[in-house]
């Protein structure tokens, strides 16, 4: 109920985030996945890409490893205690298995953000593993949320904002705060919808980015 709930919010804004957060893995990469909609919907898109072959997905997230089924890549499922409300692997087991690995690239659902209190989740256990997954990325380190998220603060912290490379969310987010949050220091990734070819030499994967607002 509460994971089915979530999956009907902002769908179409999730499908572009997990579009958009697809295109940024090469073959070859290693990557963590939290639990969330906004997670499953960049391992469908994954999925969906021929290119991506020699990739690893580690993941505590039950519904991602499911829909990843019939895929050509390789997915770990952490073991670990199952959260039904969530649908996810958490617990001791889950963080020790991910202290033994690394991967090159997370993208990581979060249920708030906020300027003062960073990025939030209403779990411990979600937090636990997901600070468990950024402390062991050695590449970037992308949170995926839509526009409802911001201004949201949860109950547990799970990375503060400095500890994030990039925030990939949809281009209903306030021009305000895509503002506020890259003189933060934060590259904001904004995903639009894919647009039709209109004939006019552009290709979808370029209409389907708004600007990335970078302060360096």
């Amino acid at each position: 109920p509460a994971y089915a709930s979530s999956a009907l919010a902002n769908p179409e804004a999730k499908h572009s985030i997990g579009r958009a957060a697809s295109r940024l893995v090469q073959d070859g990469d290693t990557v963590f996945l939290n639990s969330g909609t906004t997670t499953t919907e960049v391992l469908l898109h994954l999925k969906g890409r021929s290119d991506l072959q020699n990739i690893i997905v580690v993941t505590n997230n039950v519904t991602a490893a499911i829909e990843a089924r019939d895929a050509e890549f390789e997915v770990i499922l952490l073991g670990g205690s199952f959260r039904s409300r969530s649908y996810s692997i958490v617990g001791h087991f889950a963080a020790e298995m991910l202290r033994g690995m690394h991967a090159n690239k997370a993208f990581i659902g979060v249920d708030g953000i906020s300027l003062k209190f960073h990025y939030t989740t209403p779990a411990s256990h979600e937090a636990e593993i997901a600070h468990v997954m950024i402390e062991q990325t050695q590449g970037p380190v992308y949170v995926v949320a839509d526009y409802s998220k911001w201004g949201v603060v949860s109950n547990f912290r799970l990375a503060t904002l400095d500890e994030v490379d990039g925030l990939i969310v949809d281009d209903s987010l306030d021009p305000e705060a895509r503002v506020e949050l890259s003189n933060r220091g934060i590259e904001v990734i904004a995903a639009g919808p894919e647009l039709e070819d209109t004939g006019t030499g552009g290709s979808s994967e370029e209409a389907s980015y708004a600007p990335v607002f970078k302060s360096r």
